[in-house]
């Protein structure tokens, strides 16, 4: 009996750690579950909230951009009559036995708060009428002269705008029309340039054009035709004891192509988007070799795109930075519908009080390639990207040290389709989930890429957060050093949240991922095939176990 009793406790005491365990795992797995429902529960609250907040906020901001449109129409209304009454005194000067020449000469002498208030569009003037080449009529008071507008206002074939007459998105070819370092000159050859179609302007070199009048939310006049702006090394700014205004607008049928320039120091007028450049449906901006440095909206809290705002047309952005901007949604870049094409350029340094530390994406198509997006900031989700219902394509490029305050450290791509090619994800940290990627529940492809080292600090998908409903496929990609940390934090590598999420991984890496509680490496609550060489190891607690459902191959 002396021996039965230390057996028996021994028996005992293995039944009651037996029910210890199975309670814990139990509790667990219940805590696990319903961190698992709040989590999806939240994502849909939050983003109901925002799609209403942001309704509202549109349809306010579209009631005030009606109004100011109602507003310019009057001002050009009232252009049209200044506009005659220049001729009327075009006709005096001749009677007088003036020239044109000399009537022209007299419309310059206005003063330039004249010049600065005369809206895009406006009525035909002499400073209108001014040939866009080398600033001085022929003694028709027309433009001349080889390579230069004549009488038809074509070029001939030293000057050509190419085979079928077109401007070729503002690049009019020849020599442009110098610009010197004086903004008042700037407006005015924009002006011009509108009135004749079109242009090229070649600013002073390393000249800084310091703007201080706004007219109508913008410092310059509103780009109505193709106009090339070659900055020469300079820069235009806003004075900093300036009213608010950005820099360009763009109208439809507008194209604006910016190379070797800096836009600094803009800030929208009240209730306004686009900190500096606004593009409108049908219209286009094309940067090259171009910085956009410290633009802001009025209000971070609600108005969006601190550099550029794209209501529905082309940007194409080619070896440019977009630095240290700021903005409700999309620090750097917010578009609503309508194309973003971003080609070795780096976006960095930018903020957003919601979302998109640097891009956000409404509804559009972005696509970042040989690029880096990096050391970007949101206060709710997508530290670098927010991509809801466009399609979003990451090639060759590099999402870096992004950081949310939310989920998707990187990238936060809520619905429709998200492309990753031969991309680095890596360095982001997620105070939520996601640490590299959030996933929402359409379909994702991410091929021959790396998630690295990417953190959700307190919440599940160290590499990748993956809701579920559709199949997200991982080809000849490696997923390594991640980690999910917080209380009951799980995945890794890969965090699978929902029944119907399925993950396709063919010749994948995940290994020496980590988490606070097991799996480690890929938590499936979904389903997962494994195709060709997969290798899940090394990671901490487990490689796949515990982790809800089995993964093909995984052990451990």
């Amino acid at each position: 009996m002396a021996d039965e009793g230390p057996a028996g406790f021994a028996s005992a005491g293995g039944a009651v750690g037996a029910t210890t365990q199975a309670r814990t795992s139990k509790t667990s797995k219940t805590a696990k579950d319903a961190k698992t429902a709040k989590t999806a529960k939240d994502a849909k609250a939050i983003k109901a909230e925002k799609e209403a907040e942001r309704a509202k906020r549109d349809a306010e901001k579209e009631a005030e951009r009606a109004k100011r449109q109602a507003e310019k129409a009057g001002a050009k209304a009232a252009g049209a009559a200044g506009g005659n009454a220049a001729g009327a005194v075009k006709e005096a000067a001749k009677a007088a036995g003036g020239s044109a020449q000399d009537g022209a000469r007299g419309v310059r002498m206005v003063p330039a708060a004249s010049v600065v208030s005369a809206p895009a569009g406006a009525g035909a003037s002499a400073v209108d009428a001014e040939p866009l080449e080398d600033g001085k009529p022929d003694g028709k008071g027309m433009p001349g002269g080889k390579g230069k507008p004549g009488g038809k206002g074509k070029l001939d074939s030293a000057g050509k705008r190419g085979a079928d007459g077109d401007h070729r998105d503002g690049d009019h070819g020849g020599k442009g029309v110098s610009v010197p370092c004086d903004p008042n000159a700037l407006i005015a050859a924009i002006t011009t340039a509108n009135s004749a179609g079109g242009g090229t302007l070649d600013l002073a070199r390393k000249c800084t054009y310091t703007l201080t009048a706004n007219q109508d939310g913008n410092g310059l006049p509103v780009i109505v035709q193709p106009i090339t702006i070659k900055g020469n090394g300079s820069t235009i700014a806003r004075a900093a004891n300036a009213d608010q205004f950005r820099f360009f607008e763009i109208d439809s049928g507008g194209i604006l192509r910016l190379k070797h320039l800096t836009l600094t120091r803009g800030k929208t007028a009240e209730d306004d988007d686009g900190g500096a450049v606004y593009v409108n449906v049908g219209g286009k901006l094309d940067l090259d070799h171009t910085t956009l440095d410290n633009n802001t909206v009025d209000d971070v809290g609600s108005d969006d795109g601190g550099a550029v705002f794209n209501d529905g047309g082309i940007v194409t952005i080619r070896s440019s930075t977009l630095k240290n901007n700021s903005a409700s949604d999309g620090g750097a870049i917010f578009t609503g519908v309508g194309d973003v094409t971003i080609t070795t350029s780096k976006l960095i340094s930018n903020t957003s009080d919601l979302d998109g530390g640097a891009i956000f994406d409404d509804s559009g198509t972005t696509t970042v390639s040989k690029s880096r997006i990096s050391h970007n900031h949101s206060r709710s989700v997508g530290g670098g990207i927010y991509s809801d219902e466009g399609v979003l394509k990451i090639d060759r490029s590099a999402v870096t040290h992004n950081t949310t305050e939310g989920d998707g450290g990187g990238v936060y791509k809520d619905t429709d389709s998200i492309y990753v090619f031969k991309s680095t994800i890596a360095g982001n940290v997620a105070a939520e989930a996601g640490g590299g990627l959030f996933l929402g529940d359409d379909g994702a492809n991410i091929t021959e890429s790396k998630i690295l080292n990417n953190t959700a600090a307190d919440g599940d998908g160290g590499g990748v957060f993956y809701i579920g409903g559709d199949t997200a496929a991982f080809r000849r990609t490696v997923i390594n050093g991640n980690q999910a940390l917080g209380t009951g934090s799980t995945g890794g590598g890969i965090h699978i949240q929902s029944a119907t999420g399925v993950v396709a991984l063919t010749d994948v890496k995940i290994t020496n991922n980590t988490a606070t509680d097991p799996a480690g490496g890929v938590e499936n609550n979904g389903t997962v095939t494994s195709t060709g060489k997969v290798i899940i190891v090394d990671n901490v607690p487990t490689n796949c176990a515990n982790g809800g459902n089995p993964v093909p191959g995984c052990f451990g």
